[in-house]
């Protein structure tokens, strides 16, 4: 365990815009669950951003934010079938990225921690953004000519686009 937690703090030091989030996730699930390959973990991630890079290649030109953002959702929501586990919240796999990414059902975080990794991997600037009783990603297009600034992304309920109106209500929900 000493040897773990050794190599969990090397992971998370530096600054922490940094901290490889998937990694350190898939450390803790190795403390619950011993015979993790988290190497084998990170190259599904890995796989699943470059399937996505592929997917965005096939639009005729840079998709704009919404465009992007359904075609990510496309990916993971639809075709690879990640979802809120609605039924079984409270599930101690769920807080698992080894599990999560196997049954492909997760709590906001760890579903965060799945967007934003397969995004962050495909060259897209998303990011998970806790909210109380809650978490997000918040995707910035590169293009500063775009249609918007930023997209609201509720990872729990299959990527829908929120407002700002929409997250004060998850919050006081």
């Amino acid at each position: 365990f000493e040897e773990l937690l050794q190599e969990f703090r090397d992971t998370v030091a530096g600054p922490p815009d940094e901290v490889p989030m998937a990694r350190a996730a898939l450390l803790v699930a190795r403390a619950e669950h011993r015979n993790i390959d988290v190497d084998a973990y990170e190259r599904r991630l890995q796989d699943m951003a470059e399937t996505l890079v592929q997917q965005i290649k096939r639009h005729p030109s840079p998709p704009r934010a919404r465009a992007m953002v359904q075609t990510v959702n496309q990916l993971l929501f639809r075709e690879l079938g990640f979802r809120g586990n609605v039924n079984h919240y409270e599930d101690p796999r769920n807080l698992f990225l080894s599990d999560v990414l196997s049954e492909r059902r997760g709590i906001p975080v760890t579903l965060a921690i799945v967007y934003a990794e397969v995004c962050q991997r495909a060259g897209l600037d998303v990011q998970p953004v806790g909210l109380p009783g809650h978490v997000i990603c918040r995707y910035t297009p590169a293009d500063p000519d775009d249609e918007v600034d930023e997209l609201l992304i509720d990872v729990f309920n299959g990527g829908r686009v929120l407002t700002r109106p929409n997250c004060q209500e998850l919050v006081r929900g």
